[in-house]
Formats: structure tokens, C-alpha cells, sequence
């Protein structure tokens, strides 16, 4: 006799142009909020000289005490373009500091060449916004396209039948729900793209009094 079938929670991907909707985050049924942003004065000569830093990876946390870098002083060029994308990344920071009530919010940039995490995963956070400015968008899986049996037995890539990967839109602001949101949702299950273009990401988490 053939086992029943799992029933799947029904979750959407909600896909806007307004930031006001980053609060569907909140909706039991959303697990994945994605607004697109236009992009901002200068930004897109900063992420093409960033794109000639392979393996740049820099953090700060940003918020009520703000402790964002100083210029590193490396190169003229390199100190502008980092300048003007925490400029760009001050928009995203305030608007999770407003939506989750958080304290700061750490802040991540890195150029990557390869995966950074190949293999699907969860993370153990809240919630994470996923920012790629050039190059692939992070891939997931949708929680109806989940195939939580191969999941179990360490399949790499862990879909039901018939269905496909999704990929982030670069350019775009996307909020996706973590392991530790709630008791009830798993968390957006994703991983980097699997291409070797070079690209720009930035990740930004809350972090809440305590943490």
C-alpha cells in the first residue's frame, strides 16, 4: 500500500514595488517578501568597482549606535564605492528597525565568485533581507515545492516532482522568514546560486535587545 501523501502548508511569495508591503511579512501565509527598488544615484559604478574585489567581505552593525566602517584608506576608488553603497543600504536597515521593532541590524557585503553556501539550507535567524546588486539571485525553494522525504535523506537539491528551483531577482529587497521565526513556519529554505559569476550580496539581520 503506497504511504499517503504529505500535505503541504500553503505559503506565497509576495512580489512588490512598494516597501509599505515588506509588513506581509507578518502574514502566517507569507514566507518570502520581495520588493523591487530602483537603484540609486552612483550605485551602479560603486558595485562594478566592488566587482573588481573578489573576496571582499566586510560587517558592521548598523543601527541606534551606528558602528559602520571607517574608510579603510586601500584606495580612493574602493572607499567611494563602499561609501556610497552603506548610503544605498541605510533605506533597507531602517526599514527593518521600523518593521520588527529591532534594536540594529548587522550588515554583510561580500563579493563572491562561487557559492558562498552550496547546499539548500535554513537560516537560524528571524528573518534575513538578501540584497544581490550584480550577478545571480540566491536560489529557493518554495514550501509547497518542498520534497521534505529527500530533504530527510540528504538530497542536494530536495523538490516534489515536477516542480523547479526559484531564483531571488537581482536588484530586488528580499526578506525571507528564518528558522527561529515562529513555532509554526520551518523557514525559507535556499541556497547560493550554483553559477561562478562574480556578484555582490549584501545580508542584513536584525538584532534585537538581548541578542
Amino acid at each position: 500500500m503506497n504511504a499517503p501523501a504529505v500535505t503541504q502548508r500553503a505559503m506565497r511569495h509576495v512580489k512588490s514595488m512598494a516597501l509599505v508591503d515588506f509588513a506581509e511579512i507578518y502574514d502566517d501565509t507569507v514566507e518570502l517578501v520581495s520588493v523591487t527598488v530602483p537603484p540609486s544615484s552612483g550605485i551602479s559604478n560603486a558595485i562594478q568597482t566592488l566587482l573588481g574585489e573578489p573576496g571582499l567581505q566586510i560587517q558592521w552593525v548598523q543601527g541606534s549606535s551606528d558602528s559602520s566602517p571607517s574608510p579603510s584608506g586601500r584606495r580612493r576608488d574602493l572607499d567611494e564605492a563602499l561609501n556610497i553603497l552603506r548610503s544605498d543600504i541605510e533605506t533597507p536597515v531602517e526599514v527593518l528597525q521600523e518593521l520588527l521593532d529591532c534594536e540594529s541590524c548587522g550588515v554583510r557585503i561580500k563579493v563572491l565568485e562561487g557559492p558562498m553556501c552550496p547546499r539548500f539550507h535554513v537560516d537560524r535567524v528571524p528573518c534575513r533581507m538578501l540584497m544581490t546588486y550584480s550577478g545571480p539571485g540566491t536560489e529557493w525553494i518554495a514550501y509547497e515545492d518542498l520534497n521534505r522525504s529527500a530533504l530527510a535523506e540528504g538530497d542536494a537539491v530536495p523538490l516534489r516532482e515536477g516542480r523547479s528551483v526559484k531564483h531571488l531577482d537581482t536588484g530586488s529587497w528580499s526578506l525571507l522568514k528564518g528558522g527561529t521565526w515562529d513555532g509554526v513556519f520551518s523557514g525559507v529554505m535556499h541556497r547560493s546560486p550554483t553559477s561562478t559569476e562574480r556578484r555582490v550580496l549584501v545580508s542584513i539581520d536584525p538584532i534585537f535587545s538581548g541578542d
